[in-house]
């Protein structure tokens, strides 16, 4: 039978904490951590995460918000990276604007030698064509990971 060994979560409502926090194109920027406890080999891990963001850009286009799971610091192990974009049509009348909530799910079976606990970091990094712009993320920010064993 499979129980919940551990959950963790870190959450940013809209507006709270440093929300919105604008990051330029082409570069990552941690958002939030958690801390995966009691895992042993074997063990199922599963994470979750959202991410509300919008986009200020004066050329129309493709943007693209990539979203990494990174273990042991922010700059860590990629285990997990995928992305989300938002298509910006032409505007004459100044910049453009969009909005987005971009939710991730990922699940892997830990390959630790004796059990342990271990961060995960949720990072997210904005990029275009030009990489010029700015991203804001807005909120929700989420991150939560649950720990499954026998």
């Amino acid at each position: 039978m499979v129980t919940v060994k551990s959950f963790s979560f870190n959450e940013a409502a809209i507006g709270s904490f440093s929300l919105p926090l604008t990051l330029p194109a082409g570069q990552e920027f941690f958002l939030t951590s958690i801390i995966a406890s009691n895992i042993a080999p074997g063990d199922q891990l599963k994470f979750d995460g959202t991410i509300g963001w919008s986009v200020n850009a004066v050329l129309p286009g493709l943007a693209e918000l990539i979203i990494r799971i990174r273990r042991g610091s922010s700059t860590g192990p990629v285990v997990f990276e995928t992305s989300d974009n938002l298509f910006l049509s032409v505007n004459l009348g100044g910049s453009l604007l969009g909005n987005i909530t971009t939710s991730v799910n990922h699940a892997e079976i830990a390959q630790v030698g004796t059990p342990t606990s271990e961060t995960y970091f949720l990072t997210a990094r904005f990029q275009n064509l030009l990489n010029i712009g700015t991203t804001s993320i807005v909120g929700p920010v989420h991150f939560s990971g649950t720990v499954y064993g026998p």
